[in-house]
């Protein structure tokens, strides 16, 4: 059919409408009314399409309501295809809307459903059950939400109790199916439209599907054993009457539902009397809505999926096709029984076992096994795979993810391919040679033991069979003595050494041992930190500790460091910080030294001292750059002083979760304090050298690779743990699985200890779950609600997430008994006063907790635990930030990234700046936050002359933010900064025009300076010195006045008028004094990247003097990398290159301009790329080279076409 012809004499098709899967939509004009309608036809061929068409005519022909697409008329074209005449809707679907806006209000929300139900009241009514609501088969006419209209009725059924599995009969949307529709051969009510109404209005609410997955099986085991998560949980702000209602609608049982549309539709009615709005009143109360974590916690289980004879590749189709039951189901589900498997089937034929709650995850993994293979033997052709991982458990089935690993596996078998890899000798039982292999994953291959024949073939793993060979016997677990310390008396030794010579020479030195998880890093620094205060008395010991969930925070470690050396603890007031602060830098330095350094180790430590008295701390206050810098000299300071009074050992234990500016600043200490006694011991991961390349490569750095134990270590620990009666084949057993690992050796030793059976676990994640489940469930609580915080936690921190609830025992009581089993260590000092600190034994184990919550409890707990950290003084905004993401409560991670944001720029880690910026911009914050952090990252681009990252945001700033204030004048600068790398003198002028008819803010005074800067050097670039000068006598009326008391200020003052005398003037005498004078008021303040920019013109002045030695030798020390200089970037490598050619050092010319073409080119920087090809060109012209230096000339022009002194 096409546009133009004529259905059943009277339906003009006038246009195509769409088209899917059954059919073709045509828009057409009814002749006999004039009304414009919509006629859908069936495709040709298609019998069970036709049935869907005969059955929607037939159940629209009995139903008349405004809720429900109206039919007009239906039958069979002269082709004999069948066709339906409804009435023409304008509007669209509610899953259009959806897509575009995410979520809706609750009101919205309710209003849809309510107008969606009294519709459907209607059909059930008559008995009609619609099987298929989606938010695709709900129209909005018109838009309109309270509009709705119910359509695609082509699998309703009249409501008997008929078996709704029959062969021929068709389903519904995976997704939106009730639990008795998604399996197979249940019996179907009306409140199987209940349940996908509760489905629509659960996603309208939350923006995503209550079960959701790529594969038919994986969804619809979730609709049948996964508990809906409460709408709270994820939109706190949800009244409890709608969050209620909605727990209710998705209820697994059906009369746990309202029993129809009428019903439901009265409830919504009821919902609706109340205001649904909400305000400020109960976005307060969020915080309050839940209190405590849950006793619900996810636990291991294992998955078997067989997929159905014909299964579909993807589950994305709309609905699902006719399969056929499986003759066998009986004998298979008796298979599963008996070996301790639940087994459902599903209603598109495939089948679902799971085996959960076995005390040995070792066990469970085999029982899986086995069950998997009773099934392959019952039903040889069908697809099989198997999975563990963590569920959730509430009393009823667990699932989880385990189930779409399970799915995915099945999706993607290859099984023709591992069949050829099993060869004819292996024997199995039952023999198995022939049948297909069972696809499983990496964890339960893991802990298969060798009985289990598997093999990776085509990237997947495939379980052949069993080994017919008798079951090994094992021994099982756990530990009630401390460990010794074995096997380490080497690194020990060579440690001690290395210190001893930082003493006796001096010198500064570092160490870097590193290993993976569970070697014993942690304990032999511990050791050694003991034997090197047995040995030196009085050395002075610093101690820092990465964490997990402050990686990357702008010096997390060494401010920890600095903290525990000041005796500061979190959580203190201001005054009693700054009074701790204060006395310990005051014990070695003298006293104007001492309240500098104290001024700005405060910034570095979050503990600010007033600047109102302090001329240099307000300067760097306004200028992130120069406050790092300030930081920087204030530490090296301190360990200066420190160093000739006492030997210091700064310890960091996990580097690998550091922070790149604590890393920087020792590097400049072990370089500047390079003969003072100093080391820096620190442990880590072997992938700290990929967080931090080239890791103090340029100092006296020693790495230590920590080894597995030999076997006479592990056999030694072994024997003390155990005792020297412990039989020889135990022994053997476990230094033979433990390969040397000292956390494998030790958990399988508490396992041996305990006496648990005969089966030892074989993975880590296995023996953490064996140790922790043999716990009490209380225990397991707590350490969950522990695991939260990190390795690191706090007893009132734990009694915050787990509410009054705990069980029969307070908090501290479950705490003491666990510190007593070796689960939990006491810290002896803590960070917060008046609180308990404690930690994980081992990392593994924090982990194991923390895999054990739930996605409810994990989200929840994240967010009690940063109100907690927020009440107690916690200071680092990377931890209160990654807290409230992920506990959902995104506007305040959005405050606390703006602070972590402006704390890395500080510390010179802009790259850090920059991604918590943006972070924060996506986490829906006020537009105060917006605006400053947009406002920040315009300030980094304007100091990074291969940045265009904030002048992107730079005209949403200026028109958002008060004119004159900080985040305005960042933007402003920004702009201009653009304005000049595209050469656009227009844009520059306008901008600056708004920046002149401001009155900046006082801490925004020194951006202000730098748009003088930048207008008076592009103005200049352009030939427009007439406006130039007159930039320069309002830059004279504007810092003239603060100069005298602003060294920074007065410093910018000076750099226009160098450049201007020597470009424009042609005096490079006056040139090189104010450059002069304005490097002397730079490094007053101890501004590095202002000093940097004056040296410049420093030797660029000399260079024109003819002082070429002079020239040189300040061109050739770079104090801040040429990147970071923003438009002066190339200015340093260009007057170099020529100053050495003016020497003669034509070789060193060339080398420094081909890296300076080529640092350009890599940035995307034309300008500089321009000067490099222009500096290489003479370069070449003297060497003779003059073809090639025409070359690299003309293509220097093409590129400086931005500037015009330059071309």
């Amino acid at each position: 059919m096409q546009s133009g012809d004529t259905i059943a004499g009277r339906f003009e098709l006038e246009e195509r409408a769409g088209s899917g899967g059954m059919g073709d939509v045509f828009r057409a004009r009814d002749t006999l009314s004039g009304e414009i309608v919509a006629v859908k036809i069936v495709r040709d061929g298609r019998a069970p399409e036709e049935a869907r068409f005969d059955r929607e005519a037939l159940v629209l022909s009995e139903l008349r309501h405004p809720g429900i697409v109206r039919l007009i008329a239906h039958g069979v074209t002269d082709d004999a295809r069948p066709y339906i005449v409804t009435e023409w809707l304008e509007g669209e679907e509610l899953a259009s809307l959806l897509r575009r806006r995410r979520r809706l209000s609750v009101e919205e929300s309710v209003t849809v459903i309510r107008a969606a139900a009294e519709a459907l009241a209607e059909a059930h009514k008559h008995g009609i059950i619609h099987r298929d609501l989606k938010p695709s088969n709900i129209f909005l006419v018109g838009g309109d939400l309270a509009r709705v209209k119910l359509i695609d009725f082509g699998i309703a059924k009249l409501e008997t109790k008929t078996r709704l599995t029959q062969t021929g009969m068709t389903l519904g949307t995976p997704g939106y199916m009730a639990p008795e529709q998604a399996r197979s051969g249940a019996v179907l009510d009306a409140r199987a439209d209940i349940f996908a109404l509760g489905c629509v209005l659960f996603e309208c609410l939350t923006g995503q599907q209550v079960f959701g997955g790529e594969h038919v099986m994986a969804i619809l085991a979730k609709i049948l054993f996964d508990e809906a998560p409460r709408v709270r949980a994820i939109r706190p702000e949800v009244p409890p009457s709608v969050d209620d209602l909605v727990a209710r609608l998705l209820a697994k049982e059906p009369e746990d539902r309202p029993r129809d549309g009428a019903a439901l539709a009265d409830e919504l009615a009821g919902v609706l009397d109340f205001n649904l709005a909400v305000d400020d009143d109960i976005l307060d109360a969020v915080s309050a809505l839940s209190t405590e974590l849950t006793d619900s916690e996810r636990q291991l289980l294992s998955v078997v999926l067989m997929g159905p004879s014909t299964s579909p590749d993807r589950s994305n189709e709309p609905t699902l096709s006719p399969t056929q039951i499986n003759a066998h189901r009986d004998e298979l589900r008796r298979a599963a029984d008996v070996r301790g498997g639940r087994f459902e089937l599903l209603a598109d034929g495939s089948i679902i076992v799971t085996v959960a709650g076995t005390r040995v995850a070792k066990d469970q993994a085999v029982q899986a096994a086995r069950c998997a293979l009773a099934l392959r033997a019952l039903s040889e052709k069908r697809p099989i795979a198997l999975a563990t991982g963590y569920g959730k458990v509430t009393g009823k089935l667990p699932t989880g993810d385990v189930i779409d690993r399970a799915a995915t596996l099945l999706s993607a078998s290859s099984r023709s391919a591992a069949v050829s890899e099993l060869t004819e000798g292996e024997p199995l039982v039952p023999l198995s040679m022939h049948l297909p292999p069972i696809l499983v994953d990496e964890v339960t291959s893991g802990l298969l033991d060798a009985r289990f024949v598997v093999r990776k073939a085509d990237g997947a793993l495939h379980l052949h069979g069993e080994r017919s060979a008798a079951d090994e016997s094992w021994g099982r677990p756990l530990l009630g003595k401390p460990t010794a310390f074995v096997g380490r008396d080497r690194e020990l030794a060579a440690i001690e050494t290395i210190f001893a010579e930082c003493v006796e020479e001096p010198m500064a030195q570092a160490v870097l041992v590193t290993a993976a998880p569970g070697m014993g890093k942690s304990r032999l620094l511990h050791e050694v930190v003991r034997e090197i205060k047995r040995r030196f008395e009085g050395v002075e010991v610093w101690f820092g500790w990465g964490d997990s969930l402050r990686a990357g925070s702008a010096f997390s470690l060494l401010g920890q460091a600095l903290r525990g050396a000041c005796g500061i603890l979190d959580g203190e007031s201001l005054a009693v910080r700054r009074e701790k602060l204060t006395a310990r830098v005051s014990r070695h330095l003298a006293p104007g030294d001492a309240a500098r350094v104290a001024e700005f180790l405060g910034e570095l430590i979050g503990t600010p001292l007033p600047a109102e008295t302090s001329a240099p701390l307000r300067a760097a206050r306004q200028d992130a750059q120069h406050m790092g810098e300030q930081m920087r000299a204030a530490w090296e300071d301190l360990v200066m002083a420190e160093s000739s009074v006492r030997p210091v050992l700064l310890v960091l234990e996990d580097l690998h979760w550091g922070d790149l500016p604590t890393v920087r600043f020792i590097d400049a200490a072990l370089g500047a304090l390079k003969d003072r006694p100093l080391m820096v011991l620190a442990s880590a991961r072997p992938e700290v050298h990929a967080m931090f390349p080239k890791l103090w490569g340029e100092r006296r750095l020693h790495e230590l690779r920590m080894k597995e134990l030999t076997r006479k270590a592990s056999e030694r620990l072994v024997r003390h743990a155990l005792g020297d009666t412990v039989e020889r084949s135990t022994l053997e057993r476990l230094v033979t699985q433990a390969e040397g690992n000292v956390l494998y050796l030790e958990e399988l030793i508490r396992a041996v200890a305990e006496g648990r059976g005969d089966a030892l676990p074989e993975s880590v994640v296995a023996m953490v779950e064996v140790r922790l489940e043999g716990l009490e469930a209380e225990a397991r609580r707590l350490l969950r609600a522990a695991s939260v915080f990190g390795e690191v936690f706090w007893e009132g921190g734990v009694a915050a997430l787990l509410g009054a609830s705990l069980k029969p025992s307070p908090v501290s009581d479950w705490i003491a008994a666990l510190v007593e089993r070796e689960v939990l260590v006491r810290r002896p000092e803590s960070r917060f006063p008046g609180e308990k600190e404690l930690a994980f034994r081992h990392t593994l184990l924090r982990e194991g907790a923390y895999a054990m919550l739930t996605e409810v409890d994990r989200r929840l707990g994240h967010r009690l635990a940063g109100e907690w950290l927020e009440r107690s003084g916690e200071t680092d905004p990377m931890v209160l930030a990654e807290h409230f993401e992920r506990g959902g409560d995104y506007a305040r991670a959005g405050n606390h990234y703006l602070r972590a944001a402006e704390q890395a720029y500080r510390g010179g880690d802009s790259a850090a700046a920059i991604a918590r910026a943006k972070k924060g911009l996506t986490r829906g914050v006020n537009a105060t936050t917006r605006v400053a952090l947009l406002g920040l990252l315009c300030d980094i681009s304007a100091w990074r002359s291969s940045s265009s990252t904030g002048a992107a945001h730079a005209e949403e700033v200026m028109a958002s933010a008060r004119p004159g204030s900080v985040p305005w004048c960042r933007a402003a600068i920004a702009q201009l900064g653009d304005a000049m790398r595209l050469g656009d003198i227009d844009a520059f002028i306008a901008t600056l025009d708004k920046v002149r008819g401001v009155d900046p803010d006082p801490e925004a005074a020194g951006i202000v300076a730098n748009t003088f800067v930048l207008s008076v050097y592009l103005l200049d670039s352009r030939g427009r010195i007439d406006f130039a000068e007159v930039i320069l006598r309002r830059m004279q009326e504007f810092i003239g006045p603060v100069a005298e008391h602003d060294p920074i200020a007065r410093g910018w003052m000076h750099i226009p008028r160098a450049y201007h005398e020597l470009w424009v003037n042609e005096d490079p005498w006056t040139a090189y004094r104010h450059a002069e004078a304005a490097r002397a008021s730079f490094l007053e303040a101890n501004h590095r990247r202002g000093a940097m920019v004056a040296q410049i013109f420093l030797g660029m002045s000399a260079w024109c003097l003819g002082a070429l030695e002079r020239a040189e030798r300040e061109l050739s020390v770079i104090q801040v990398a040429d990147e970071e200089l923003g438009v002066f970037a190339s200015f340093r490598p260009f007057c170099l290159i020529g100053v050495l050619s003016d020497r003669g050092m034509l070789h060193e010319a060339r080398r420094e301009a081909a890296h300076m073409i080529e640092s350009a080119r890599v940035r995307g920087v034309r300008l500089d790329e321009g000067r490099g090809r222009w500096a290489f060109a003479e370069v070449l012209r003297r060497q003779g080279e003059l073809d090639l230096a025409e070359r690299e000339a003309l293509a220097a022009r093409k590129l400086l076409d931005v500037a015009v002194l330059d071309a």
